[in-house]
């Protein structure tokens, strides 16, 4: 095995769209970014959340920051985060998928369908239409790059199972 060798990664410079900014992951990952001198546009589906994070990074003396709302179920509104990110900064390097939820229901619970619904469009359907929103911006630098951040439920398949359809020995 070779030794390890620092390899210059920088993203200086580089412009990242981050979903899922203004909380948990994203968050961390839009003030990650910053700190290393990317331009980022936070974008979430609390708008407001994604504001907050913006200003706190701008706060820290970074200002290549923007912020704006984005579903990421609504495939106009992808079009429209990509374009305006372009429009910001004149360039998309970079895409980080870390929009994501954790809405349970139990399988007998009348909400199960339109909760798998939700849950397949924003944790999987969103990250590909992104991904192809995204590509031809990325193709166009030499280090475009996207990343899919996957999200674990605060609750486990076993938590499910035991839920209150569930004989109570199971508990």
């Amino acid at each position: 095995m070779k030794p390890y060798q620092h390899l210059d990664r920088s993203v200086a410079g580089k412009t990242v769209l981050i979903t899922g900014a203004a909380s948990g992951m994203g968050r961390a990952t839009a003030h990650l970014f910053a700190r290393e001198g990317a331009n980022v546009m936070a974008t979430d589906l609390n708008g407001d959340g994604a504001e907050v994070v913006a200003e706190e990074i701008r706060t820290h003396g970074h200002d290549a920051v923007r912020a704006r709302a984005l579903d990421v179920a609504d495939h106009n509104a992808i079009m429209g985060a990509v374009a305006d990110t372009v429009e910001a900064f004149g360039a998309l390097d970079i895409l980080s998928n870390n929009a994501g939820f954790a809405r349970l229901s139990h399988p007998s619970e009348d909400q199960y369908e339109d909760i798998w619904h939700d849950s397949l469009n924003v944790m999987l359907t969103a990250h590909q239409r992104l991904i192809r929103a995204a590509l031809p911006h990325l193709l166009k630098t030499e280090t475009g790059d996207a990343s899919s951040i996957s999200h674990r439920p605060k609750a486990s398949v076993r938590h499910l199972a035991m839920g209150p359809m569930s004989p109570p020995s199971m508990a």
